[in-house]
């Protein structure tokens, strides 16, 4: 998880994740990243998420053969909808989403990445990933990702 400020003001504005889809089950897919975000109201609009969830999309499909990048949303969550289009997601399915953090009716959309290879991931060589995409995406944006 990254906490995303606006470059020329240093403003915090909110966060996004990266995790395998089904974090929290007993088996989360490690092939199939989860993008999360959640920002400031006042940042809404602005293309801010559009921007952090590209580039760091981006930039793990560089660093790595995954199968795929999805994202949910409660369905009336049209502002998240529109990233998950911008950054080239696709509808998959609606249905009610339970974890230890929440339970809602939410839309599932998906991206397929190509690749040349299939290399399924574990949880230790997706951290190493994420650490690589951390250094190589502080400061090259409208954003600056800080961890947290």
């Amino acid at each position: 998880m990254w906490q995303v400020n606006i470059s020329s003001s240093k403003e915090y504005i909110g966060w996004i994740l990266v995790r395998p889809m089904n974090f929290f089950s007993d088996s989360p897919e490690y092939d199939n990243l989860e993008l999360g975000w959640r920002f400031t109201q006042s940042s809404w609009g602005k293309g801010y998420a559009s921007e952090a969830a590209l580039h760091l999309k981006n930039a793990l499909a560089k660093n790595g053969d995954l199968q795929s990048f999805s994202a949910i949303a409660v369905e009336n969550n049209l502002g998240s909808i529109a990233v998950m289009k911008k950054i080239g997601m696709s509808y998959v399915k609606s249905y009610l989403h339970k974890d230890p953090l929440f339970e809602s009716q939410v839309v599932y959309y998906q991206i397929r990445v190509k690749w040349d290879q299939r290399k399924v991931y574990t949880h230790k060589s997706v951290l190493t990933i994420l650490a690589g995409i951390y250094k190589s995406t502080t400061q090259q944006l409208g954003v600056i990702f800080a961890s947290v």
